[in-house]
């Protein structure tokens, strides 16, 4: 199993991802995002494969929701 390592732009990013969804819709929404986003890092951590390589080497990326 990989690890997967947060940056500081990542973990920003994120909280106001979640922030936005619950100001536009409610914290069920929030709870689904939450649990969608460990779900596939958990996946990828597992077979980072299944992610597209990006220009850095052994960095990994899956697109969890459009």
């Amino acid at each position: 199993m990989y690890s997967i390592i947060w940056s500081t732009l990542a973990e920003i990013t994120f909280a106001n991802e979640i922030e936005f969804i619950f100001e536009k819709w409610n914290q069920i929404e929030v709870d689904k995002s939450d649990d969608l986003v460990r779900e596939n890092l958990n996946r990828l951590s597992k077979t980072p494969l299944i992610g597209n390589q990006k220009l850095k080497e052994d960095v990994y990326a899956i697109l969890i929701s459009k």
